[in-house]
């Protein structure tokens, strides 16, 4: 069963969050026959993991980045060179590219494409447009999700959805025993099991097709991931709305419609009885101070995740409506 490696070409030799200068190791002679011979056997399928993997960010609280934010010539260069140099080590075509930390922008999408890529692999973190140059394929889970990401595909209508767990090395223990949540006794056994499942078809990304994974199935999915307002502190939610596949886009398209209007349901009603608990607190005879307070109770809590720029999840956006209701019933 083949499988898709992140290669760093020119790794940096120490604190990869540091963005100061350091020194860069380029891929070792050893390293790159490992590399040469799983290529050969068809173990592994070669990807583009970045230049350095360094970040350059040096804002201490932004968030990491390698070739988001660069001009487009230095990230033009970067991929080409170390497309170069990944090549010559597995002496095959490279046509992945995997943004160390996830982070990409416009200029690295037009970089691909100029420096011969065909496939972006990345979380759905950032911005894509309607006529993105190269095929995207983010990863949906972790390793240790892909059998309950497979069941629930199972429980869904036949369809070309895409399940694309995404593992690191320190995510063995026996390359890192604190962060390590898998041995490879394990591992070999969760590949055994994939193996043997008659309805599951194993692909590398070079095997997938670019029309498969265009913009429009990302920009249908990631809005449908995006839609975090929905109350998924709810077990039943859970099942319901899966969230570590990759679907095609009309499904995740009617899953964000389902969803939309399950959540405006739920938050219709958090507000209405809160409005009757507001309104038997006003007709009890409450005094003007107290209507005061619960209005600017919302209008205190909604300022903080402003000021924060905070995303809005389930708990704190079901408390607003909660405070919201209470205070419009005071009210009337």
């Amino acid at each position: 069963m083949p499988c898709v490696f992140g290669v760093v070409p020119f790794v940096c030799g120490g604190d990869e969050r540091d963005p100061a200068g350091q020194q860069y190791c380029e891929l070792t002679a050893d390293k790159a026959a490992l590399l040469n011979d799983g290529v050969a056997s068809g173990t592994i399928e070669p990807a583009l993991h970045g230049y350095h993997h360094q970040n350059y960010n040096p804002e201490p609280d932004g968030r990491l980045r390698e070739f988001a934010g660069l001009a487009f010539e230095e990230q033009l260069r970067r991929l080409r060179s170390g497309k170069e140099l990944l090549e010559q080590a597995c002496g095959r075509p490279v046509d992945t590219f995997i943004p160390p930390f996830n982070a990409y922008d416009r200029n690295t999408l037009s970089a691909l494409q100029s420096a011969g890529f065909r496939i972006l692999s990345a979380a759905m973190f950032d911005e894509a447009d309607s006529d993105v140059p190269v095929a995207l394929v983010p990863h949906t889970c972790s390793i240790l999700q892909l059998r309950e990401a497979l069941e629930q595909v199972r429980r869904l209508p036949a369809s070309d959805t895409a399940v694309i767990p995404l593992f690191h090395p320190f995510d063995f223990v026996e390359s890192d025993r604190q962060k390590g949540r898998i041995d490879l006794g394990r591992f070999e056994e969760l590949l055994i099991w994939l193996k043997e499942q008659p309805d599951v078809e194993t692909k590398v990304l070079s095997a997938i097709s670019g029309n498969a994974y265009d913009s429009n199935r990302f920009l249908s999915n990631r809005s449908y991931l995006r839609l975090a307002l929905h109350p998924l502190a709810l077990p039943w939610w859970q099942g319901r709305y899966p969230r570590v596949q990759y679907f095609s886009a009309s499904r995740a398209q009617t899953f964000y419609r389902k969803m939309f209007i399950s959540a405006t349901a739920v938050f219709i009603g958090i507000v209405g009885m809160f409005l009757v608990v507001g309104m038997a607190i006003s007709h009890a005879g409450a005094a003007l101070p107290t209507r005061i307070a619960a209005l600017a109770a919302v209008l205190t809590l909604l300022l903080i995740c402003v000021l924060r720029r905070k995303k809005i999840y389930f708990r704190v956006f079901a408390l607003l409506l909660a405070l919201s209701g209470v205070a419009i019933g005071t009210w009337l």
